[in-house]
């Protein structure tokens, strides 16, 4: 006997279970997506970071520790004073770690930097930098590699201590948080902007523009020259052209966003 087609009302609850795990896998996967994309747009816009040695002393301070001790093991010139060289400003700098975390707590860094040890644990970092900038350069890039130097340097500096080396390790750690703070701005703001712009669109292009020029500043200035630039754009739409006969169609307009461009004057840095 055939069924009725009034047999009651189908059971719906798979169905609609499905649709819902369908919608709530999409969301995921859009989500992913969109992680995806912004790790992608960060990474391919990453200066590739390597420069070639300018000289053999340069290629001596640079080289993992290990392979300086086998060259120095093997004869290579100059490999032996170089390894010397990198063990007493680790070890200087070690001490001055040691001497920073014991005055800590005691006085501001101001006083800090007055301190006897202080102030002869610098002067020893001089004098092991003399003659050239690739020992400047490995004095500060050690003295950097510990953020709680980084208040000492500054003060010791206002003070009118220091040489070569402390200018050299100031400007390295200047250069190291200005890339750190545009990293952190183009993951945080810029990059999820971007994501929900058209690339091929006015806005895109100007946020993809940005990014680029960013990634190369070399001071503080530029940064915020390049911020400002895509603030104004945001604060402010693009007028209308006055419509005349036989003019090109105007460009897009990139739609006003000040919440996006009030977040970025925050990220404007102190020059």
């Amino acid at each position: 006997m055939p069924k009725s087609r009034c047999a009651g009302p189908r059971n719906l609850g798979a169905g609609a279970a499905a649709i819902r795990i369908t919608r709530l896998d999409k969301l995921t996967l859009q989500a992913q997506a969109k992680e995806a994309t912004n790790k992608r747009l960060l990474d391919d816009s990453q200066p590739k970071k390597c420069p070639p040695f300018d000289s053999i002393e340069d290629m001596l301070t640079c080289i993992p520790r290990d392979d300086l001790a086998a060259m120095a093991a093997e004869g290579f010139e100059g490999a032996g004073d170089a390894l010397v060289f990198r063990d007493k400003v680790i070890e200087t700098v070690g001490r001055l770690l040691a001497r920073e975390k014991a005055l800590a707590g005691h006085g501001a860094p101001s006083a800090m930097a007055r301190d006897a040890e202080v102030i002869n644990a610098f002067e020893r970092l001089e004098s092991l930098a003399e003659g050239g900038k690739p020992k400047q350069a490995f004095v500060a890039r050690e003295v950097n590699r510990n953020p709680r130097l980084d208040e000492l340097m500054t003060a010791l500096r206002r003070q009118g201590g220091g040489g070569a080396a402390l200018r050299a390790s100031l400007a390295m750690n200047e250069k190291l948080q200005r890339q750190a703070h545009v990293e952190a701005l183009l993951r945080e703001v810029l990059i999820p902007k971007r994501v929900h712009e058209d690339s091929d669109g006015a806005a895109g292009d100007l946020l993809r523009r940005a990014q680029e020029a960013l990634l190369k500043a070399n001071s503080a200035r530029e940064v915020n020259k390049q911020l400002m630039h895509v603030i104004e754009y945001y604060e402010q739409p693009w007028p209308d052209p006055p419509a005349l006969l036989l003019m090109p169609a105007p460009p897009p307009k990139i739609p006003r966003d000040k919440p996006f461009a009030d977040e970025l004057r925050k990220r404007l840095l102190k020059s």
